[in-house]
């Protein structure tokens, strides 16, 4: 959903992309389109089938370069089961060079990094899971560097080549292990932490048993 919060128009950008990368239509809107002053727009996502890693790249354009934006952006995903259907808000996320991400994978129980190459190059990640182990290596002598910084022993690791446009998911926890870190490589690249959804979260339920004959009021 987009709304202009600003006192003119302004044209904005909108793609979305499957999970592999691959651009996807949007029901019943172009991908470029102007909004005007107060105007909220939905946009969702034609997609065949299930899928867990489809997003969206925003671009507003912006009049001049000390000009602040003005569109608000809220996004949800929505889950449907049967006539359950499950809404769930998502954050809106900013794309960087080379994130990274290092915690515990007890604190963080049931939680998947999500990333994104948000750029039509390659990019790399590398996911290690350890078990609290480090080493050092010494310094060398008469070398002005920065000072070595411990390095996390992986019992188990993953070297993923990205591909453009594309989205991977990577759990905190594997075969038992306790810390989790992710290094990447590339110069646009979207890290967001997939939480569960708290069970029975905006549920909402369709009667399909109840018909309305014309004259009568729902």
């Amino acid at each position: 959903m987009l709304t202009n919060l600003g006192d003119a128009a302004v044209k904005v950008e909108v793609e979305g992309h499957a999970a592999g990368g691959g651009l996807v239509p949007l029901f019943g809107r172009r991908n470029r389109t102007w909004v005007n002053p107060g105007e909220s727009l939905e946009y969702t996502p034609e997609i065949m089938g299930e899928t867990d890693g489809a997003w969206f790249r925003i671009r507003e354009h912006v009049p001049s370069p000390g000009d602040p934006a003005v569109v608000a952006v809220r996004a949800s995903v929505g889950c449907l089961s049967g006539n359950i259907l499950v809404n769930t808000a998502r954050e809106v996320a900013f794309p960087m060079r080379n994130p990274w991400f290092a915690g515990s994978a007890v604190e963080w129980m049931g939680v998947e990094l999500w990333a994104v190459n948000v750029s039509p190059h390659p990019a790399r990640a590398h996911a290690c899971y350890s078990n609290g182990t480090y080493y050092l290596l010494p310094e060398e002598s008469g070398l002005a560097r920065i000072a070595p910084q411990p390095q996390p022993v992986c019992s188990r690791s993953d070297d993923v080549q990205m591909a453009p446009w594309a989205s991977y998911r990577f759990p905190l926890e594997r075969d038992g292990s306790t810390q989790f870190s992710l290094r990447t490589e590339g110069e646009a690249i979207l890290l967001q932490a997939l939480r569960p959804a708290p069970a029975g979260s905006n549920t909402f339920a369709v009667e399909s048993h109840i018909i309305f004959h014309a004259g009568e009021q729902p």
